[in-house]
């Protein structure tokens, strides 16, 4: 049985608002690593690089995220990410997002689906909520 769930949204710009200039850059700067060694890691899979190349692309990515990880517990505030019951807000970069099924803008349902209205998509909406 699926139960509709309505966790919060956490806004990643405001939250980047209320960083110190030197909790953005130590932030930004293994992101910045972090989306370069992923396009580079695609890039390798369409030419004959080394297997050590795409080793260390695959080590880079794993190391950003978890300094920008490590950096995120370090200087955002708890509150900032879990609601007042400890569940953990939905990143606002998905948009909105099925409160059934989880499908977004950047996942649909098999088959397709649309939003029925906010926070419910149209594959959902057509069964009952136990069904769901």
């Amino acid at each position: 049985m699926a139960e509709d769930f309505r966790p919060g949204i956490f806004d990643g710009a405001t939250v980047w608002a209320t960083l110190t200039p030197d909790q953005r850059v130590e932030i930004g700067a293994p992101a910045l690593e972090s989306v370069v060694a992923f396009k580079v890691l695609c890039f390798t899979g369409f030419d004959d690089v080394a297997l050590a190349s795409e080793r260390a692309v695959e080590a880079s990515i794993d190391a950003a995220h978890a300094e920008m990880e490590a950096c995120v517990d370090a200087h955002v505030y708890q509150e900032q990410m879990y609601d007042q019951d400890g569940k953990p807000l939905v990143p606002s970069v998905v948009g909105m997002f099925c409160r059934r099924c989880g499908c977004s803008q950047y996942g649909a349902c098999d088959g397709g689906c649309d939003w029925a209205e906010p926070y419910l998509c149209t594959a959902c909406a057509a069964q009952p909520a136990e069904v769901a």
